[in-house]
Protein backbone atom coordinates (compact mmCIF):
# COMPACT_ATOMS: atom_id res chain seq x y z
CA UNK A 1 0.00 0.00 0.00
CA UNK A 2 2.49 2.14 -0.98
CA UNK A 3 -0.10 5.16 -2.47
CA UNK A 4 -1.87 5.22 0.70
CA UNK A 5 -4.59 3.05 -1.02
CA UNK A 6 -6.22 -0.67 0.35
CA UNK A 7 -6.60 -2.40 -2.83
CA UNK A 8 -8.08 -5.17 -0.96
CA UNK A 9 -11.02 -3.10 -0.06
CA UNK A 10 -14.05 -4.63 -1.76
CA UNK A 11 -17.19 -3.36 -3.52
CA UNK A 12 -20.48 -4.77 -4.59
CA UNK A 13 -22.14 -5.33 -7.78
CA UNK A 14 -23.81 -1.98 -9.74
CA UNK A 15 -27.78 -1.27 -9.14
CA UNK A 16 -29.74 -0.50 -12.42
CA UNK A 17 -32.84 -1.25 -10.94
CA UNK A 18 -35.37 -3.72 -12.83
CA UNK A 19 -36.15 -2.25 -15.75
CA UNK A 20 -34.83 -3.81 -19.02
CA UNK A 21 -36.26 -1.95 -20.88
CA UNK A 22 -34.60 1.65 -20.72
CA UNK A 23 -31.00 3.24 -19.87
CA UNK A 24 -31.05 3.33 -16.37
CA UNK A 25 -27.68 4.82 -14.01
CA UNK A 26 -26.54 2.88 -11.30
CA UNK A 27 -28.28 3.60 -8.09
CA UNK A 28 -24.42 4.40 -6.35
CA UNK A 29 -23.88 7.34 -8.48
CA UNK A 30 -20.86 5.78 -9.88
CA UNK A 31 -21.13 7.11 -13.51
CA UNK A 32 -22.43 3.89 -15.08
CA UNK A 33 -25.03 2.96 -16.73
CA UNK A 34 -26.94 0.00 -18.16
CA UNK A 35 -29.57 -0.24 -20.79
CA UNK A 36 -31.46 -3.31 -23.00
CA UNK A 37 -28.59 -2.55 -25.88
CA UNK A 38 -26.01 0.01 -24.04
CA UNK A 39 -23.78 0.15 -21.10
CA UNK A 40 -21.76 2.60 -20.16
CA UNK A 41 -19.20 4.27 -17.53
CA UNK A 42 -16.09 6.21 -16.28
CA UNK A 43 -12.86 4.90 -18.40
CA UNK A 44 -12.13 1.92 -16.42
CA UNK A 45 -14.60 1.27 -14.70
CA UNK A 46 -16.89 -2.38 -16.02
CA UNK A 47 -20.40 -1.39 -16.22
CA UNK A 48 -20.83 -5.33 -15.39
CA UNK A 49 -18.61 -5.35 -12.33
CA UNK A 50 -17.51 -3.77 -9.33
CA UNK A 51 -19.02 -0.69 -8.64
CA UNK A 52 -16.56 2.09 -7.06
CA UNK A 53 -19.64 3.79 -5.12
CA UNK A 54 -20.79 0.56 -3.04
CA UNK A 55 -18.41 -0.39 -1.04
CA UNK A 56 -18.84 -3.80 1.30
CA UNK A 57 -17.84 -2.19 4.83
CA UNK A 58 -20.19 0.74 3.64
CA UNK A 59 -17.63 3.18 3.63
CA UNK A 60 -16.22 5.35 0.78
CA UNK A 61 -13.02 6.37 0.95
CA UNK A 62 -13.64 9.70 -0.68
CA UNK A 63 -12.91 12.30 -4.21
CA UNK A 64 -11.78 9.43 -6.79
CA UNK A 65 -10.07 6.76 -4.58
CA UNK A 66 -13.12 4.03 -4.50
CA UNK A 67 -12.51 4.53 -8.44
CA UNK A 68 -8.95 4.06 -8.58
CA UNK A 69 -8.79 0.73 -6.36
CA UNK A 70 -11.78 -0.64 -8.53
CA UNK A 71 -9.73 0.36 -12.04
CA UNK A 72 -6.14 -0.26 -10.40
CA UNK A 73 -7.59 -3.92 -9.00
CA UNK A 74 -9.39 -4.77 -12.62
CA UNK A 75 -5.96 -3.58 -14.40
CA UNK A 76 -3.91 -6.01 -12.39
CA UNK A 77 -6.59 -9.10 -13.03
CA UNK A 78 -6.41 -8.50 -16.72
CA UNK A 79 -2.83 -7.75 -16.80
CA UNK A 80 -2.38 -11.10 -14.97
CA UNK A 81 -4.88 -12.72 -17.31
CA UNK A 82 -2.67 -11.53 -20.23
CA UNK A 83 0.48 -12.82 -19.32
CA UNK A 84 -1.26 -16.07 -18.34
CA UNK A 85 -2.99 -16.65 -21.38
CA UNK A 86 0.88 -15.37 -23.18
CA UNK A 87 2.44 -18.25 -21.18
CA UNK A 88 -0.41 -20.50 -22.34
CA UNK A 89 0.19 -19.62 -25.90
CA UNK A 90 4.22 -20.15 -25.40
CA UNK A 91 3.82 -23.71 -24.13
CA UNK A 92 1.24 -24.28 -26.86
CA UNK A 93 4.04 -23.06 -29.28
CA UNK A 94 6.29 -25.02 -28.20
CA UNK A 95 4.22 -28.43 -28.26
CA UNK A 96 3.49 -27.49 -31.42
CA UNK A 97 7.04 -27.01 -32.37
CA UNK A 98 7.52 -30.64 -30.88
CA UNK A 99 4.73 -31.89 -32.74
CA UNK A 100 6.13 -30.32 -35.90
CA UNK A 101 9.05 -32.07 -35.21
CA UNK A 102 7.64 -35.70 -34.99
CA UNK A 103 5.77 -35.09 -37.85
CA UNK A 104 8.51 -34.39 -40.09
CA UNK A 105 10.02 -37.44 -38.21
CA UNK A 106 7.33 -39.87 -39.15
CA UNK A 107 7.06 -38.04 -42.48
CA UNK A 108 10.95 -39.01 -43.20
CA UNK A 109 10.14 -42.28 -42.34
CA UNK A 110 7.59 -42.57 -44.78
CA UNK A 111 9.02 -41.43 -47.72
CA UNK A 112 11.61 -44.26 -47.14
CA UNK A 113 9.26 -46.74 -46.73
CA UNK A 114 7.35 -45.52 -49.98
CA UNK A 115 10.82 -45.39 -51.67
CA UNK A 116 11.36 -49.24 -50.66
CA UNK A 117 7.46 -50.14 -51.73
CA UNK A 118 8.22 -48.27 -54.93
CA UNK A 119 11.49 -50.15 -54.99
CA UNK A 120 10.23 -53.50 -54.54
CA UNK A 121 6.98 -52.94 -56.69
CA UNK A 122 9.52 -52.15 -60.04
CA UNK A 123 11.38 -55.21 -59.10
CA UNK A 124 8.52 -57.25 -58.98
CA UNK A 125 7.02 -55.67 -62.32
CA UNK A 126 10.14 -56.45 -64.17
CA UNK A 127 10.18 -59.87 -63.15
CA UNK A 128 6.77 -60.23 -64.00
CA UNK A 129 7.51 -58.94 -67.64
CA UNK A 130 10.37 -61.58 -67.80
CA UNK A 131 8.01 -64.42 -66.81
CA UNK A 132 5.14 -63.56 -69.09
CA UNK A 133 8.72 -63.42 -72.14
CA UNK A 134 9.68 -66.62 -70.71
CA UNK A 135 5.67 -67.92 -71.03
CA UNK A 136 5.42 -66.85 -74.40
CA UNK A 137 8.50 -68.63 -75.69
Amino acid sequence: MPNGYDYRKEYGPHDYGDDPHRTVNCKHRCGCAMGPSTSDGPIGVDPFGECPGNPKDGKLLGGNADQRVVVTRRIRALERRAMEAEARAEELEEIDKSKKAELFRENKQLEGQLKEIQRLYNELHQALEKLKELSAH
